[in-house]
């Protein structure tokens, strides 16, 4: 799927039960006259978190629903960015080693003040 990146939210990492590190991005693409908000985790996470407003971007995702206190709630967890995302400008993208991205902060999970549990 094509889009305009609209927004990218702050990173957000903590440590899973299972003791692994995780991290991860949202980011909302408009997509036609709609936006989405699509989830970014682990190295996928580390790509989408320099993408820049005005970006067009191809990417893919996977909904996923989850059931929580009686209620559900549905993600669109992102599965891919594309190699071939533009700028507002249209110039091809550099390769990502070749890039030096400037420091991202890094929200701690619980510092957030969401009760979700995902």
């Amino acid at each position: 799927m094509n889009g305009t990146v609209v927004a990218v939210e702050q990173a957000k990492a903590g440590v899973g039960k299972n003791g692994k590190q995780w991290q991860t991005v949202g980011v909302v693409f408009k997509v036609g006259d709609k936006n989405l908000r699509v989830g970014f985790w682990g190295k996928m996470a580390e790509q989408a978190m320099y993408l820049s407003v005005g970006q067009n971007v191809e990417f893919d995702f996977e909904p996923e629903s989850k059931e929580w206190n009686g209620k559900w709630f549905t993600e669109l967890r992102g599965t891919g960015l594309g190699a071939n995302s533009t700028a507002p400008s249209q110039a091809p993208k550099p390769q990502a080693k070749q890039q030096n991205f400037p420091e991202k902060k890094v929200v701690p999970a619980y510092q957030e003040e969401d009760d979700l549990p995902f």
